[in-house]
């Protein structure tokens, strides 16, 4: 199955003249609102954007609002190539696709955007290989900056640092896994540093007891200048990677060490239901994206309510 995912953006606006690093409120800058900007953008978009031969549209009957929060599909492709598509049953050729044709996919996208920040936040699905935050954001942003011409528009990949800093100062650790991405011929071989290896992970792994903690500091697995792998010495057991699970006020995840600053992502392949178009649903996948808005508020050091 294609791997189904949302990705989280920052949105944030920022006035032509203001010091660097200073934001305007998405409520009022310069006594606008960014939303009802936005409302109209999303449902009446519809775009070619030449210079990346990209393709956007929005799919009207989809966009719903609530308050501060939009959510809806937008279909977006590439042109500027040939294709023949195959039945993948009988090889037989359907179509031959020009350079002039987009094959539109959709995506699912969440905006909230609450009047008294100057952050908001914007979730854009992708499919396996293919996304659509360059043809959304690449509408987006010059049409807004056409509409306000003193202030600048910017969608930024929110990383994973912002949650991290949040659990590793306040959580407590229950798990800790070093991982290596192999294994070895048999079972007797695992300390063996030159014992053949195949495809698959070994995992050595501590598990604190049931509302207890590891009793080690979790400063000590915060990655610093040196490689993920060297931050232990384990004797007899190489490892790739190091997961930890932490818990804070009765929220868990898991952290891979080797990978903290990677943009924020969530899977949702397994949890969303496909229509007959093989895409994922938008009521299935609405829900999940706002509990993940929630998440990510919080883990950006943000109350949601």
């Amino acid at each position: 199955m294609t791997q189904i995912s949302l990705a989280a953006y920052a949105v944030q606006i920022h006035e032509y003249r203001a010091p660097r690093g200073t934001f305007e409120q998405l409520g009022n800058f310069g006594g606008n609102d960014f939303f009802p900007f936005f409302d109209g953008f999303a449902r009446g978009i519809n775009t070619r954007l030449g210079t990346s031969q990209k393709l956007a549209r929005a799919r009207q009957a989809t966009i719903v609002t609530n308050s501060r929060t939009l959510a809806g599909i937008c279909e977006c492709g590439n042109y500027g190539f040939e294709a023949e598509g195959v039945d993948s049953r009988t090889g037989a050729t359907r179509y031959h696709r020009r350079t002039t044709d987009a094959e539109l996919l959709p995506f699912y996208f969440f905006a909230d955007l609450p009047a008294r920040r100057d952050v908001g936040l914007l979730l854009l699905q992708r499919f396996g290989q293919f996304g659509m935050r360059g043809a959304f954001a690449g509408a987006l942003i010059p049409e807004f900056e056409t509409a306000f011409r003193k202030y600048r528009l910017t969608v930024d990949p929110i990383t994973s640092a912002t949650a991290w800093r949040r659990y590793f100062a306040s959580g407590e650790m229950n798990v800790v896994r070093f991982i290596r991405y192999d294994v070895p011929p048999t079972p007797e071989d695992v300390l063996d540093p030159n014992a053949g290896r195949q495809e698959g992970y070994t995992e050595l792994s501590m598990h604190a007891r049931r509302f207890r903690h590891l009793p080690y500091a979790l400063q000590r697995f915060i990655p610093g200048t040196r490689p993920v792998s060297g931050i232990i010495q384990l004797p007899g057991f190489r490892y790739d990677t190091i997961k930890v699970d932490i818990d804070l006020q009765g929220t868990r995840r898991t952290f891979d060490l080797g990978h903290l600053l990677e943009r924020m992502v969530l899977d949702v392949t397994d949890t969303v239901v496909l229509g007959q178009d093989g895409h994922p649903t938008f009521a299935s996948i609405h829900p999940i994206a706002q509990g993940y808005a929630r998440d990510v508020r919080a883990e950006m050091g943000q109350n949601v309510p």
